[in-house]
């Protein structure tokens, strides 16, 4: 399926063009993804990802290109306009409540049928409409009696169509298919754009809910912050830039936050500040005198484990000293060192965990032992 293919699927849906690339983008993905064939007659439909591959619901009619949507008028895209709100909702319940994965057939269209709908089809793109609307029945001992009467119509509840058995079908029965298929089909593409306005409002409420101050007002706290630490910041060029966060959980749980810092690459000093939008508090900041997991992160973060019913720095330190003495080493001829990682690493099953490191430089020995943050069982040891 080509992308201008499915440019022409959505086309008459009035979209921008950021969001029809993006549900473009998800209809190609989400195809391949249901790895959808449209080679026989019968099944022409795949609904398994209902809702997603509706827009390219008109390669059903006989296998037909999408190509042939670059055929639509302004007439066709009136018609499906007068669709009324309550017609766009039924006919997106009837897809979603359906039983089956397809749609399908009492029989397959005959050779001359299959012929008469492409060339209906061009002409129903251009503007040649049905008289009448597609019948559907709402039981199968209907659907029965409408067949033994060599009648047309539909069952929504297994999504299968009733064709004439003793006859081809008239012209105007192949324009109700065609056109019963192309209102369902923008009844579902219409619904899914109006779910992304939704959650494209949502996140605007949520994003500016998250953003309570500017980025020069998180230049100035960052500024205040440095002068409190008393760095010179002569000489070094200032950079800054917002990040709108993740709902994926990150050393800073995933809030909106300025990045504000100052570099010189003459002396290779930096300063590095992680201002949070909702509130202008320090979630982070780093210089180059300390380590790249700066020193306040590491308290905070610790701090936010222990209110969180973990263990302290000092006990995890404890238990590793434990296990170095219970191997037969006296940690006091050792250098400890320690880092704490919160849980939004993969490590461990995504468990916060203390690292305490004992090190003998002058034999080039070390032990490290990795902790549960929650009550200090030893994790890993090398």
């Amino acid at each position: 399926m080509k992308k201008e293919d499915l440019i022409g699927a959505v086309s008459y849906i009035a979209l921008e063009d950021e969001r029809q690339d993006k549900m473009i983008s998800a209809l190609k993905a989400q195809m391949h993804q249901s790895n959808l064939g449209f080679k026989g007659r019968k099944n022409y439909r795949n609904a398994g990802t209902k809702a997603a591959v509706a827009a390219l619901g008109l390669v059903l009619i006989g296998g037909m290109s999408l190509s042939a949507y670059a055929l639509a008028t302004s007439q066709l895209k009136e018609r499906m306009e007068k669709m009324t709100p309550n017609t766009i909702s039924e006919l997106e319940e009837q897809v979603q409540s359906a039983e089956v994965q397809a749609d399908s057939f009492n029989r397959p269209y005959s050779d001359t049928e299959q012929e008469r709908m492409e060339t209906l089809y061009v002409e129903y793109m251009g503007g040649r409409f049905p008289q009448g609307e597609l019948t559907q029945v709402s039981s199968e001992d209907e659907a029965a009696a409408y067949e033994e009467e060599g009648k047309i119509c539909f069952f929504p509840t297994l999504s299968r169509f009733y064709l004439p058995l003793q006859r081809e079908m008239t012209d105007e029965e192949i324009l109700e298919v065609l056109d019963y298929s192309t209102k369902r089909d923008y009844a579902l593409i219409a619904a899914a754009a109006q779910e992304e306005t939704q959650q494209m409002e949502t996140q605007q409420v949520e994003r500016s809910a998250a953003v309570a101050i500017t980025e020069d007002q998180a230049i100035e706290i960052a500024a205040a912050r440095a002068a409190e630490l008393g760095l010179n910041l002569d000489g070094f060029t200032l950079n800054h830039y917002f990040d709108e966060g993740s709902e994926r959980k990150d050393r800073y749980g995933g809030v909106a936050r300025y990045g504000v810092n100052w570099s010189n690459i003459v002396s290779h000093t930096y300063y590095y500040f992680y201002i949070n939008a909702a509130d202008g508090s320090i979630l982070d900041e780093d210089y180059n005198e300390y380590s790249r997991y700066n020193r306040k992160y590491k308290e905070t973060a610790i701090q936010r484990n222990i209110d969180n019913g973990g263990i302290s720095l000092e006990e995890a330190i404890k238990f590793a000293r434990l296990r170095m003495e219970e191997s037969g080493l006296d940690p006091d001829g050792y250098y400890c060192s320690t880092w704490f990682t919160e849980n939004y690493s993969q490590e461990f099953d995504g468990k916060s965990y203390y690292q305490v490191t004992w090190t003998d430089e002058e034999n080039r020995k070390f032990y490290v032992f990795f902790l549960d943050g929650k009550d200090g069982t030893i994790l890993e040891e090398h």
